[in-house]
């Protein structure tokens, strides 16, 4: 009897290898309940005479002893922008820099706050909108992973760097080198 069952182990365990294998190479499921309209990756560009990056500071809007900056990035004839809110710890109207990696946690320092829709139903926090076109459906996509990195340049402009993922699981990457207008919502 124990014979067989040290038999019936290993040939699980075989199988178990060569599934996953099998699945290594595939496209994992979307989610049930994404909310992206998206159907694949994007790879984003805003450094064009077609685009304006804002950034826009609205001091300690949660009252929590942090900045809160929303960049939009946005591409007029593609008709796209990308939204992202960040959390800071300077109080200075100076563009924030540096990596701000995907968070649900408002009091994390240098947070990029993934995108949610909120109780009254809107969009809140860090979302990719591209608006119908002739040759393109209308799409959004809250971003719930990854990071934006932000670097100031000696001309300057400011690169930035997106390397996020949507809650279906699709890329959303790409950056630009631009003038950043800075916007002073603080309170």
């Amino acid at each position: 009897m124990k014979r067989l069952l040290l038999v019936t182990c290993t040939v699980v365990a075989m199988c178990a290898c060569n599934h996953a294998n099998t699945v290594a190479n595939t496209t994992p499921p979307r989610p049930e309940n994404a909310l992206s309209t998206l159907t694949e990756d994007l790879t984003l560009s805003f450094g064009d005479d077609t685009s304006l990056v804002y950034a826009d500071c609205f001091g300690d809007y949660y009252d929590i002893g942090l900045y809160m900056w929303q960049f939009y990035f946005m591409e007029f004839e593609k008709k796209e922008q990308l939204c992202i809110e960040v959390m800071v710890s300077s109080t200075e109207l100076v563009i924030p820099t540096g990596t701000f990696a995907a968070t649900s946690n408002i009091f994390q320092e240098n947070g990029l706050l993934r995108g949610v829709v909120d109780e009254e139903n809107y969009d809140a926090y860090s979302w990719y909108t591209r608006l119908a076109t002739t040759n393109m459906e209308a799409a959004k996509a809250p971003i719930t992973a990854g990071t934006m990195t932000i670097i100031a340049n000696e001309d300057g402009t400011h690169t930035a760097t997106f390397n996020l993922l949507d809650d279906a699981q699709n890329k959303v990457i790409g950056g630009c080198t631009n003038s950043i207008i800075i916007e002073d919502f603080r309170l």
